[in-house]
C-alpha cells in the first residue's frame, strides 16, 4: 500500500505478496487461448443468455485467460477487481443492468437487480463484436463504467508490441491490475505480437529481474508503489538496466526516480494514459539536466494519438509552465460511460478532456502538469467567493510544520464547508487552527481544517480528489 505524504509516496506495510503459483503464464499467446476458451464456456454452461456477464478478476493466469477467452469468444464483459467486490458490484449491477456474475475460481451467480428497465447500451451496433468495461480509479468521484470494444483494445495491444518488443519474444511483468486499462494492455500485447507463443507473462514482482539470462526483452508496468517495493527490498542492490520499466497511474516522484536509477541502474520510463483513451504518451524519464521546476515528460504521444491543449473551464486555473487542459483522441479509446444502462459518448466531438493541465516540449514529448480542479466556495461577509484549490494549499503549506496538504470536493447535495486535509507530522490540531487563524487571509478562515497522517491515495497513488461528506 502506498501514500502521499510530503510531497514524496511511501510505503505503508501490506501484507506478504500472494505465492507465485497461478502468477507465471509461459508461451503466453497460446496457453492463454488453449485455456481460457473452455474454462470461460465451463463457467457459463447452463446459462441461457450468456453473452455478456460481471467478471471478477485476480492478478493470476485464470484470469487473464477469461479475459482473452471473451474477447475471442466476442462477449460483453465488466472487469471488477475480486478484492473489491464488495463495494463496487452493487453500483455494477444497478448501472449496467447485468445481474451475471462470474467468478473464475467458484462458477457463476446471478445478482438480484433492483429494476428490470432495458439495459441499452448493450444494443449499441457497436458492440455486436462484444467488448471490455472497465472501472476508473474514482479519484474524481464515483467510479465511471468504461466501455470499449474488443477491436480497440486488440489495436492498442498491436501498437503496443510493435514498440516494445517488435523482433523477437518478451517476458512481460505485470505489478498492476490486469482489471485496468494500464496493465490489461500487457494480455493483448502478447496476443498480437507473432512472438507471443514464445513470450511468458508474469502477474506480480515475484520473480528475480536481475536475471538476463534469456534473450527476451524484459517488460514491467507498474505504479509508483510497485517501484517503492524495490527500496525496501533487504536483498543486495544488483543491475536492473536491462529491465524496460514503465510507470503509470500518477507521475513517478523524481526523488524515486532518482533512487531507482542510481541504485540498480532502473531507468523508469513514464506512461499516461487514462481508462477512457487508452495510452496517450509513453516513455518519458526524468533528465538530471533538467530545471526541479519543469514539468514532467510524459513521453512522445503514441502512433495516431492527436493532443491539442484547450482553455480550462471557467474556475480552473493552470500552473507554471502549463499551456492548457490535455485534451487527446487515440485511435483505441473507448465508446463511452455506462450510465444507468444507457452508453453516453465522453464527449460531443470525440476529442477527451483529460482533465490534466500540460504542454508540449520543442522536442515533441509531451509535458505533464497538475489535475486541473473546480473552485471551492467560501461564504465570507455575505458573498460567495469563488476561490482555485491549489492557491488554498498554497497558503497552508505556508505553515512550516506542513508537509502536505489537500482541498478535495466534497461529495455532498447539501451546501458544506470547503474541506482541508492537512499532514504536519509535528503539529496538533490545535496549534493548526491558531495558525490558520493568524495567518489566512480572513475570506478563507470558514475552512473545516482536517489532521491527517497522510493523504489518501488511490492503489495507483493519485489523490483522491473528492471525499464523501
Amino acid at each position: 500500500m502506498i501514500c502521499r505524504q510530503g510531497g514524496l509516496l511511501r510505503a505503508v506495510p501490506s501484507p506478504s505478496p500472494p505465492s507465485a503459483r497461478g502468477k507465471v503464464v509461459p508461451q503466453a499467446k497460446e496457453t492463454l487461448t488453449r485455456e481460457g476458451i473452455p474454462h470461460l464456456q465451463r463457467l457459463l454452461s447452463g446459462v441461457e443468455d450468456n453473452s455478456s456477464f460481471i467478471l471478477l478478476v485476480d492478478n493470476d493466469a485464470t484470469s487473464a485467460s477469461l479475459i482473452v477467452a471473451a474477447c475471442i469468444l466476442k462477449k460483453v464483459c465488466i472487469l471488477i477487481p475480486a478484492a473489491q467486490k464488495d463495494q463496487l458490484l452493487p453500483y455494477v449491477v444497478e448501472n449496467t443492468g447485468l445481474s451475471l456474475v462470474v467468478n473464475p475460481h467458484s462458477g457463476h451467480t446471478k445478482m438480484d437487480r433492483l429494476k428490470e428497465s432495458p439495459r441499452v447500451w448493450l444494443d449499441d451496433p457497436r458492440l455486436l463484436d462484444g467488448g471490455v468495461c472497465m472501472l476508473t480509479s474514482g479519484s474524481t468521484g464515483l467510479p465511471k463504467i468504461v466501455c470499449c470494444t474488443w477491436a480497440s483494445m486488440l489495436l492498442q495491444g498491436d501498437a503496443t508490441q510493435r514498440e516494445l518488443f517488435p523482433d523477437g519474444p518478451c517476458r512481460f511483468i505485470c505489478a498492476s491490475s490486469i482489471a485496468h486499462a494500464y496493465a490489461i494492455n500487457a494480455l493483448f500485447a502478447i496476443y498480437m505480437s507473432p512472438f507471443g507463443h514464445l513470450s511468458d507473462l508474469h502477474l506480480d514482482l515475484d520473480l528475480d529481474l536481475a536475471s538476463n539470462s534469456s534473450s527476451a526483452t524484459t517488460i514491467l508496468f507498474g505504479t509508483p508503489g510497485s517501484y517503492i517495493r524495490f527500496l525496501s527490498d533487504e536483498s543486495a542492490d544488483t543491475s536492473l538496466a536491462h529491465v524496460q520499466a514503465f510507470s503509470a497511474g500518477v507521475s513517478l516522484p523524481r526523488p524515486l526516480g532518482t533512487l531507482l536509477l542510481e541504485r540498480f541502474g532502473l531507468r523508469v520510463m513514464q506512461n499516461y494514459g487514462s481508462t477512457e483513451t487508452g495510452g496517450i504518451a509513453f516513455g518519458g524519464t526524468f533528465e538530471k539536466k533538467e530545471r526541479e521546476s519543469s514539468l514532467p515528460c510524459a513521453g512522445a504521444p503514441w502512433p495516431g494519438v492527436q493532443v491539442r491543449f484547450d482553455r480550462p473551464a471557467t474556475g480552473r486555473v493552470c500552473g507554471a509552465g502549463e499551456w492548457g487542459e490535455i485534451v487527446v483522441l487515440t485511435p483505441w479509446q473507448c465508446t463511452g460511460y455506462v450510465v444507468g444502462r444507457s452508453l453516453v459518448p465522453i464527449s460531443t466531438t470525440g476529442f477527451y478532456h483529460t482533465g490534466d493541465g500540460g504542454a508540449l516540449h520543442e522536442t515533441g514529448t509531451l509535458r505533464l502538469g497538475q489535475r486541473l480542479r473546480e473552485p471551492v466556495c467560501f461564504r465570507h461577509e455575505g458573498l460567495d467567493i469563488f476561490v482555485p484549490p491549489q492557491q488554498v494549499e498554497s497558503a497552508l503549506l505556508k505553515n512550516p510544520h506542513v508537509t502536505d496538504v489537500l482541498v478535495p470536493l466534497v461529495l455532498c447535495k447539501e451546501k458544506t464547508k470547503p474541506v482541508a486535509l492537512v499532514v504536519a507530522p509535528n503539529s496538533t490540531m490545535e496549534e493548526i487552527d491558531q495558525w490558520c487563524r493568524k495567518h489566512l487571509p480572513p475570506m478563507l478562515q470558514d475552512l473545516d481544517v482536517r489532521l491527517m497522517e497522510y493523504l489518501p491515495c488511490s492503489p495507483a497513488g493519485k489523490l483522491m480528489y473528492s471525499i464523501p461528506s
